[in-house]
């Protein structure tokens, strides 16, 4: 996985259309402060992408346990559709 970008809040303070244009190409960030614990910025798309792959994952889960079995088939074309 690549290493994601790692700012303090105070350059997204100084940045932040800049930054907002690189996250909405596609860039990741970690955002440090004194506040808390570190803050992740990324794109709705990234954040919708993550939450298709949880919910395939989920239901793969679910039918691993589950009465209803998924063929090896089944779950390969399930996986591919989402690496696409």
């Amino acid at each position: 996985m690549k290493m994601k970008k790692t700012i303090p809040a105070t350059n997204l303070r100084e940045e932040l259309y800049d930054t907002l244009k690189k996250v909405s190409n596609g860039d990741s960030l970690v955002i440090t402060h004194k506040q808390g614990a570190p803050v992740v910025l990324l794109s709705q798309d990234k954040l919708n992408k993550i939450e298709e792959e949880n919910e395939v994952l989920r239901q793969i889960a679910i039918g691993a346990t589950s009465s209803e079995k998924f063929s090896h088939a089944e779950i390969v074309k399930r996986l591919r559709k989402i690496v696409k």
